[in-house]
């Protein structure tokens, strides 16, 4: 038998709370309680912290003035207190959060004190984009894969068939929803190429990084993505030219490094590879799209039904609201 949550196959419990990060750290200290082995795991890992679960107080959306809310903090009485806060997509928080929350550690004092970030950004990643420590408190990263590996880990050292029930919900959760990628999207993010020179070999253009070597790069974040769509389509000489899956995905500082043909950088960009090119059966014009990065179902784009990108990006918003 099969669920759907309006047209989406719901594989885990914690999928019916929703797909954002508190539905995430929700479902992850609910974990946490159920297996507290999972708890230890988290604390050994992140901090070399050993807990006493059966003492330790588990506390997510907590709230106090001038100290904004928390994601998930474990307290465990004389031996430490950890806050985590945590996002969906390759952001990290910053560091103004993460002050705010030291404030808490005054009620903790005499104990060990350590904040933790948690999104789907690698570990090399956010050692290199922010601090160690945060008013002295250190500051350590976890990613969503990491997490979804303990979750792993324990479930094959438990022995408890309730824990291993939950642990393998959270698991199927973690690998659907809070992934590096969203995997389970139709939609394709439509961008505009351009025909210039992406180095100074001027006979190698930017529309060559996909023709050519079917890659793509971005900027991480600042109005791109900060989670890689499923989909990615190009459009150039006044229409969408393309349509492709993206395959994977990885984060590089320099692209030279990656390709000589490509630019050299000094900030993170995802690097796609992408699948084989789906040619929409009509043309679907760029009119009055310009340079505008827009989201369209994969279908407004193939079908033939839409004569622009205007009107499947509308169409995609339509049918979005409708649910």
């Amino acid at each position: 038998m099969e669920l759907l949550l309006t047209d989406t196959s719901i594989q885990s419990v914690f999928e019916l709370n929703g797909t954002d990060e508190n539905s995430a750290t929700k479902a992850l200290c609910w974990v946490m309680k159920k297996c507290p082995s999972l708890c230890e795991a988290f604390a050994l890992d992140t901090y070399n912290l050993k807990i006493n679960p059966k003492d330790t107080i588990l506390h997510t959306q907590a709230y106090a003035s001038g100290a904004g809310f928390t994601d998930i903090e474990i307290r465990c009485p004389n031996i430490g207190h950890i806050i985590v806060e945590a996002k969906i997509g390759w952001t990290l928080p910053n560091a103004g959060q993460f002050t705010k929350y030291t404030q808490r550690f005054n009620s903790t004092n005499g104990v060990f004190n350590g904040l933790v970030s948690l999104s789907a950004a690698s570990q090399a990643y956010a050692s290199s984009n922010q601090p160690s420590k945060i008013s002295n408190y250190p500051l350590v990263h976890r990613s969503w894969d990491d997490i979804q590996r303990l979750a792993q880990a324990t479930h094959y050292k438990t022995k408890s068939h309730e824990e291993k029930l939950w642990l393998h919900q959270l698991d199927s959760f973690l690998g659907g929803y809070v992934q590096t990628q969203n995997t389970r999207s139709n939609e394709a993010y439509v961008v505009s190429l351009s025909k210039t020179a992406a180095v100074s070999n001027p006979k190698y253009t930017f529309v060559d990084v996909v023709t050519k070597d079917s890659s793509y790069f971005h900027p991480v974040g600042n109005t791109w993505p900060v989670i890689p769509p499923n989909y990615i389509a190009f459009r150039y000489d006044g229409k969408v030219q393309s349509i492709h899956h993206i395959e994977s995905h990885k984060v590089v500082r320099d692209l030279s490094s990656e390709n000589p043909n490509w630019p050299v950088t000094n900030k993170d960009h995802f690097v796609y590879k992408l699948g084989p090119a789906m040619i929409p059966i009509k043309p679907v014009l760029s009119e009055q799209i310009r340079a505008m990065r827009v989201m369209c179902a994969i279908d407004t784009l193939l079908s033939g039904k839409y004569k622009t990108v205007r009107q499947a990006r509308d169409e995609t918003d339509r049918r979005n609201e409708n649910k």
